[in-house]
């Protein structure tokens, strides 16, 4: 198994294990400040140093780019490439990989999904569509975010030579990637494949191998980009209730013209999202009527019925409850978790869209944990003066840290809180950053709430 492929592995295993167990014996580093010397020696880096966001992908990527402006410009026929590209803020830390498909055609497809089959197992994301341009040409550039258990679809596509992807939207676009193809066209889509494993490689590069704040990347995703990741998997099945379907992707589609298409209907409108009476073409307003019944349970909207849908119907809206968090009790004051810790160069709300605090000297970073804090007083509590917190640096060593928690949804951060209010707690220190890069170094939180303490050992 070579790097890549280890990296990817390496990552699974992490999100399984990280989806599945809380923290007993201490709280698990999340991310390490993103090294920024090591991305910057890709041409296509870019950086807003007032924001701190930057974007960067593969060599191979760009070679593979030039390949499509150059073809597509000479030839008046549909052509896709993609490639996995990373998003990210150097300030807050949050990193996304981004599958992104660059599409050339007269008509555009406003895509709201991307399913690639590989095998028997199809991979769908929820994406979205702009426009880039290259001299005078235009190409639909479609966007579709991956999250932590979306990395499977990046160690499916490194162990294999053939797989189909669908752009949904508007229209379909559908194309076979395979490596052994002579068409010019067709070799060009399927180079796409090609580029997945040094993608892979700058993944760790950028510091994902144990990269823990996915839903802190995702809030971010979605305040810039209007859409939240989202990510299904699911073994192709063949059939609508009894009725076969004849697409490879399980997926009856606008304009199929199949007994299929009929019993896709026939569901749509048992479950109330259609109505008049069903016929054999999978019209316009069959395809309205499977995404509202997509948007409506929660799924990603193709417009295409298939077996997980007309499932998902069947047995009715299932509204998951959230975890609990398990807090203990402060001073009589507060009940708080502390769940993981991270290094960064800035602090922000996980909706604000913008970092609202930043390291006072470049030289140093943030030592930063977050969790969830509740007021169980009956009066209004006072974070930075009634709760009291210190990071310890090797037992000996000890750094003020700030109490905060956030408003708004998500969008700001506060430093006061109502009786019984609750929300998500961020403790931060500012500390020398040479520190952070210590590989044997210890550290604790403390918080105090009158005169009683919890000790937080981070791992």
């Amino acid at each position: 198994m070579n790097k890549a492929k280890k990296f990817i592995a390496g990552m699974l295993t992490a999100a399984v294990m990280m989806a599945g167990s809380a923290f007993a014996a201490g709280i698990e580093r999340a991310a390490m400040p993103v090294p920024e010397e090591n991305l910057k020696r890709y041409p296509s880096y870019t950086c807003d140093e007032a924001t701190g966001k930057w974007t960067v992908r593969t060599n191979q990527a760009d070679g593979l780019m030039d390949r499509f402006w150059t073809y597509g410009k000479a030839n008046s026929v549909a052509l896709c490439a993609f490639d996995l590209e990373l998003e990210g803020n150097g300030l807050t830390g949050v990193i996304t990989p981004v599958l992104r498909f660059y599409y050339m055609d007269g008509l555009e497809i406003n895509a709201t999904a991307v399913s690639i089959l590989v095998g028997d197992t199809r991979y769908d994301l929820a994406a979205a569509s702009d426009e880039v341009m290259n001299d005078r040409y235009a190409a639909e550039r479609i966007s579709a975010p991956l999250t932590r258990e979306a990395m499977a679809l990046v160690d499916a596509l490194l162990n294999t030579d053939t797989a189909s992807v669908r752009l949904i939207g508007d229209r379909i676009y559908t194309f076979e990637l395979d490596l052994d193809t002579t068409n010019t066209r067709r070799r060009i889509e399927a180079a796409s494949l090609n580029g997945i494993e040094s993608a892979a490689a700058l993944l760790d590069e950028a510091g994902m191998n144990g990269f823990g704040l996915w839903d802190l990347s995702a809030a971010a995703w979605e305040t810039e980009y209007g859409f939240a990741p989202a990510f299904a998997r699911s073994t192709v099945v063949k059939t609508i209730g009894e009725t076969a379907v004849t697409d490879d992707f399980g997926m009856v589609m606008r304009n199929d013209q199949t007994r299929a298409a009929k019993a896709a209907q026939e569901v749509l409108i048992e479950n109330g999202f259609m109505s008049g009476t069903a016929t054999s073409t999978f019209g316009q307003n069959s395809s309205a009527a499977a995404r509202r019944a997509q948007h409506y349970l929660g799924m990603i909207e193709t417009g295409c019925m298939d077996a997980q849908l007309a499932e998902a119907l069947a047995q009715g809206v299932s509204v998951q409850q959230p975890v609990q968090a398990e807090l203990t009790e402060l001073g009589g004051k507060a009940a708080v978790s502390v769940d993981r810790y991270w290094f960064a160069n800035g602090i922000t709300a996980a909706n604000a869209g913008q970092c609202l605090y930043t390291v006072s000297n470049s030289d140093n970073v943030f030592i930063a944990a977050d969790g969830l804090i509740r007021n169980i007083s009956g009066q209004e509590m006072r974070l930075f003066t009634q709760v009291d917190a210190k990071v310890v640096y090797n037992d000996g060593y000890e750094f003020e840290a700030n109490v905060v928690c956030e408003r708004d949804g998500g969008a700001s951060l506060d430093m006061i809180m109502l009786p019984m209010a609750e929300s998500r707690l961020i403790v931060y220190a500012e500390i020398p950053a040479r520190l952070a890069a210590e590989q044997d170094a210890s550290w604790r939180i403390v918080l105090t709430v009158d005169g009683e303490s919890l000790e937080y050992e981070l791992q």
